[in-house]
């Protein structure tokens, strides 16, 4: 990932990052980015202790969205907090864990929406199989 200070100072990249900076008392904004995932955002807050250590954990989980066949529409496209990430099916898609809403617009203008949860890895992936009731 890299990962970059609030202000765009780049601090470094890599799968395991340790870095020394000196920041003042405060709250700092950090950006980190994890190739073909959407930019995390994390605020900390420093305080006047020495030498503290910030901790930035990227979790990713994987998703699957695979209705059987004939159960959905052809040509669903698939959104992720308003982020295009697929079309159906979307097969083991690395995705930020966590609390996302989920998105699956047809061509004709229909869609569903639900809010889901995807499991940091090692758990096993989300799957999602019933896709075919349309909101």
């Amino acid at each position: 990932p890299a990962i970059d200070l609030h202000g765009g100072r780049d601090v470094g990249s890599g799968r395991i990052n340790t870095h020394t900076v000196s920041l003042m008392p405060g709250t700092h904004r950090f950006e980190v980015t994890v190739s073909g995932l959407d930019p995390q955002v994390f605020d900390r807050t420093i305080d006047n202790r020495p030498r503290q250590t910030v901790s930035l954990v990227v979790e990713v989980g994987v998703l699957t969205i695979s209705p059987p066949p004939g159960q959905a529409p052809a040509g669903g496209r698939v959104f992720l907090d308003g982020t295009f990430i697929g079309e159906l099916p979307l097969l083991r898609k690395r995705v930020s864990a966590g609390d996302h809403a989920l998105t699956i617009r047809w061509s004709d203008g229909t869609a569903l929406r639900r809010d889901i949860t995807i499991p940091a890895m090692p758990a096993p992936p989300l799957i999602i199989s019933d896709v075919s009731q349309r909101q």
